[in-house]
């Protein structure tokens, strides 16, 4: 492959907690370049204001996207949220989101939870832990490169890096992944 690169931004979204990965999808063994999960800091005297939070995480997205020049943004979809103040966060975060993908003319791409699951190849019908246990499991033995400290920080912040990971994952195997990874390799 010439030492070509085919990086994706994956990405599980949220406000408070946010898990993102960079992933060079192009090599047969899947390569992870960057793995960040990130929480809102809490606390009496360190309280951060919703516009503080966003300056935060444009941050975090901002710089790898920069960094590693990502060709797609791959994420979880969020669900309906609950009250009305986590709607207007996520509204917050995906106009983050959608506004550093527009600057630098990354597509998109969702992925319900169920979508991710069937693309990974979670048998059906796996709920609670039985189910992000074996999100997890598909998800590590896909990054064998990475290894034990891999493992280890996933263990810590399981949900969020995880989830970012399944979604890359769910697309490398996907038709719109398979047609980037196909448009790649024929220009070899």
């Amino acid at each position: 492959m010439s030492g070509r690169r085919i990086v994706v931004m994956g990405l599980d979204p949220g406000f408070a907690d946010l898990g993102l990965t960079m992933v060079d999808i192009l090599s047969d063994e899947i390569l992870l370049l960057d793995s960040i999960h990130t929480k809102k800091r809490q606390g009496k005297k360190i309280a951060l204001s919703d516009s503080e939070r966003c300056d935060e995480i444009f941050a975090q997205l901002w710089e790898p996207m920069v960094a590693h020049n990502p060709v797609a943004v791959i994420s979880e979809s969020i669900s309906t949220p609950r009250n009305s103040a986590t709607a207007r966060q996520l509204g917050m975060f995906w106009g983050l989101v959608k506004a550093g993908a527009k600057v630098l003319s990354i597509p998109i791409h969702e992925y319900s939870p169920q979508e991710i699951r069937n693309l990974i190849g979670v048998p059906k019908g796996l709920q609670g832990k039985q189910g992000k246990g074996a999100v997890s499991d598909t998800v590590l033995s896909a990054f064998p490169a990475a290894g034990e400290p891999l493992a280890k920080a996933l263990i810590k912040e399981r949900q969020h890096r995880v989830d970012a990971l399944a979604a890359v994952l769910a697309f490398r195997r996907s038709p719109n992944g398979q047609f980037l990874l196909r448009a790649a390799t024929s220009q070899d």
